[in-house]
């Protein structure tokens, strides 16, 4: 019996990988439309520019589809005009066009989940591919990040969102969604094991702190101070944009079941027919705009690990329509490959 269970959910962990998503097809297009030949992934709804993250995004995605062809140009890009900083192995968040019409960095501060997705794909990319250069380069970004990224706080290891501009007098500003923590256990497998372990659970508790709203949903982006946790308004009250990534980054983990409101945002969509493009954590309302067809596919992925695979296909099935009208969405596309994939691969 138990054999019987076993094979029936793998079989349909198959079918919900195969049903509409083409991972392979949607990563050839991928390239096409935002990899430039040189490496760099462009972000079309912002001026064009790339950033860390989105480089970032897209090595991983180079690993995870065994593509070392497109790996080797993203890599060198971003190296190259992003790895700007002096003093540490962080790189420039922002690269865009200047108002004199050169194409440079923007803003030479930096954007810790775009240094930990760099430094992640490395990994990945040396373990499969027999490379130790990448290994050594991951190492210098993991080694930068503990040391200019991560502070002790009340006890705990806080992982700022970048190097300047997020410890106030009042409290340290945090983004949970930078928070990834499948690269955090690969990370204590190469530098300061005990370090990185703690990282893991301090994030953890840090995200189950976040939950706000009817919903018990994480912010965008939190206050943590003395006297404790909230949304901090200034930057967000939503669980949105921001905040959408850590279903894909709990399910990556097998952490879901550490969010109180991943199945209440299931409930919720079932009783909306639609998947908000945001929820307010300050006023409980639910956008009555639609989200863009990344935000389906990582519904889908959430429904699927929450073990509702009927309504994991269907969310699927939209997410792969809706991306199709969105060429120019890179972050939507971005969420919908990794959504098919298995971070801990």
């Amino acid at each position: 019996m138990k054999l019987r269970k076993t094979l029936l959910g793998l079989a349909l962990l198959l079918a919900w990988g195969t049903a509409y998503a083409q991972p392979a097809k949607d990563w050839e297009a991928y390239k096409k439309r935002f990899v430039s030949p040189d490496g760099r992934v462009v972000d079309f709804l912002q001026g064009q520019i790339s950033h860390s993250e989105g480089q970032g995004y897209g090595l991983l995605q180079a690993v995870l589809q065994d593509d070392p062809k497109a790996f080797s140009p993203l890599w060198n890009w971003t190296r190259d005009n992003l790895r700007m900083r002096k003093g540490d192995s962080l790189h420039a968040w922002k690269w865009g066009q200047r108002p004199n019409g050169q194409w440079a960095v923007l803003d030479y501060n930096n954007a810790t989940d775009g240094d930990i997705l760099i430094a992640w794909a490395l990994l990945k990319g040396a373990r499969k591919w027999k490379n130790e250069a990448y290994r050594s380069q991951a190492r210098e970004i993991v080694k930068a990040v503990r040391e200019n990224l991560i502070v002790q706080r009340r006890g705990k290891l806080l992982v700022l969102p970048g190097y300047y501009g997020f410890v106030l007098k009042e409290g340290e500003v945090l983004n949970p969604s930078y928070l990834i923590f499948a690269a955090f256990r690969e990370f204590a497998g190469v530098e300061e094991p005990q370090f990185w372990k703690k990282v893991y659970e301090d994030s953890l508790e840090v995200l189950q702190k976040s939950a706000f709203g009817r919903l018990s949903l994480p912010a965008d982006w939190i206050l943590m101070k003395e006297s404790g946790t909230s949304i901090y308004q200034e930057r967000s009250r939503f669980f949105g944009y921001e905040a959408v990534r850590i279903l894909l980054y709990l399910a990556w983990d097998g952490s879901l079941g550490t969010l109180p409101g991943a199945k209440a945002l299931l409930d919720m969509y079932k009783k909306l027919g639609y998947v908000p493009l945001n929820v307010d954590l300050v006023m409980n309302n639910i956008s009555l705009e639609e989200g863009p067809g990344g935000y389906y596919a990582v519904y889908g992925r959430m429904a699927r690990d929450l073990g509702e695979g009927e309504l994991s296909r269907s969310l699927l099935q939209r997410a792969a329509k809706k991306v199709q009208a969105e060429k120019d969405d890179y972050y939507s596309h971005t969420l919908y490959l990794l959504s098919q994939a298995e971070g801990r691969q």
